[in-house]
């Protein structure tokens, strides 16, 4: 799969961290040679809210990773985030100008230009483009069009976009920090790279990335991105379920919540009983029922919209593998259980593998960018073949795409 030595840099941003890593390939395998992450992301609901702290993360997050690992680039891939984010089906279809009546490559791009004007609205950014399927002259199909003889040809595309200004905000932010973006990834697509075994990207899975402020959901067939959808729920809310309830600061609510977070209440180890202390040094003593039900409260509410947005995305029957849980959320004491009872489905957790890293980036909280540091030494080192064959995430930088960026 990888062809030549290459470094790259990812950076994984979001509502409650800012985390990165240089990684390259050796003896075949991806070696992480710096990693740090950073508590406080600077987003909010996976949007930039300020341009200058957000930089500022970036550059300190940027500087001890090269501190880690020597000079490294100063372009970076980094993901996008946002129930902004959208999928849209496109359709375009152009006639064949050239004499000979023969697919060319100015012919594929034309007509994937054509289904982004007339699919994709102004004020949205196409962040990746997937081809479903060409169809010459009627016939459906066509896996590559090249070359082919025909008089007309179309095609139907899968686009995940982004709203255009929220993406100038990110962007801004990396170039303010000193630095260049090589690529944008749309979160909870990197974990494919990370996370997932080869019989459950074939055969069909629901990626689910619970975060701080968003879950992502993805749904894989045929090692394909099939569906996406975002919602604006995550971890944070059941650290202010947690904090409302106990009457504690959200930062104190966070720290009980991973120290002693359940997602099941009435467990025997439930009635052990907890010291608070607030910050005027206050003491008083519960049991983890209390956390525990402000806990289930507000899970229970991301699972149901979890569970309509499956719904709705109507993904499940086509998903024999069930269900991979990824992300800092889902590292919450008997979270796998409560999933599993709620979707009926298998459950497991997704945590990086394929990787030589250490036992703390071992982490489903390192998925994300441990997915997009693969996908970028995919892209950058192997074959053009391989590369064309293995990438699921094709970055459309001028609402055009070159014929080879449009297959997983």
């Amino acid at each position: 799969m990888f062809k030549r030595k290459k470094t790259v840099t990812a950076v994984d941003l979001s509502d409650s961290k800012a985390c990165g890593v240089i990684a390259e390939v050796k003896n075949g395998q991806i070696e992480v040679l710096a990693s740090h992450l950073i508590e406080g992301g600077g987003l909010k609901k996976g949007l930039v809210v300020d341009i200058g702290a957000t930089a500022g993360i970036l550059k300190d997050l940027l500087k001890e990773l090269k501190k880690g690992a020597g000079d490294s680039s100063d372009s970076i891939y980094i993901n996008v985030s946002g129930s902004h984010l959208d999928t849209g089906n496109c359709h375009g279809a152009v006639m064949i100008s050239n004499n000979r009546g023969v697919v060319l490559k100015k012919d594929v791009r034309s007509v994937i230009s054509s289904a982004h004007v007339h699919g994709i609205a102004l004020d949205r950014m196409p962040l990746h483009t997937l081809v479903r399927d060409y169809i010459i002259d009627e016939h459906k199909g066509i896996i590559n069009p090249l070359k082919m003889h025909a008089r007309k040809i179309e095609v139907d595309l899968l686009v995940v976009t982004g709203i255009s200004n929220y993406i100038k905000n990110l962007k801004r932010s990396v170039n303010q920090a000193g630095y260049q973006i090589k690529e944008m990834v749309t979160s909870g697509l990197p974990p494919f790279y990370s996370v997932l075994e080869e019989e459950e990207r074939k055969t069909g899975v629901v990626l689910i990335d619970i975060g701080a402020g968003l879950t992502e959901i993805a749904f894989f067939h045929e090692e394909k991105l099939k569906k996406l959808a975002v919602i604006p729920k995550g971890g944070d809310d059941i650290t202010e379920s947690i904090s409302k309830r106990l009457k504690v600061s959200a930062s104190y609510a966070e720290e009980i919540k991973k120290r002693y977070g359940c997602a099941l209440v009435g467990s025997e180890e439930a009635v052990e009983e907890v010291v608070l202390k607030d910050s005027n040094g206050n003491v008083k003593v519960i049991n983890k029922n209390e956390i525990n039900e402000a806990v289930k409260r507000s899970l229970d509410k991301i699972l149901s919209r979890v569970e309509a947005k499956l719904e709705e995305m109507d993904c499940l029957q086509s998903a024999p593998c069930g269900i991979v849980l990824t992300g800092g959320t889902a590292l919450l004491d008997s979270m796998i259980e409560v999933a599993q009872k709620t979707f009926v489905l298998p459950v497991r957790l997704g945590s990086p593998r394929g990787f030589q890293i250490s036992k703390a980036l071992n982490s489903p909280i390192w998925s994300n960018c441990l997915g997009l540091a693969k996908y970028a030494l995919i892209k950058e080192t192997a074959s053009p073949q391989t590369a064309a064959r293995l990438k699921p995430l094709a970055f459309i930088k001028e609402k055009t795409a070159d014929l080879f960026s449009d297959y997983f």
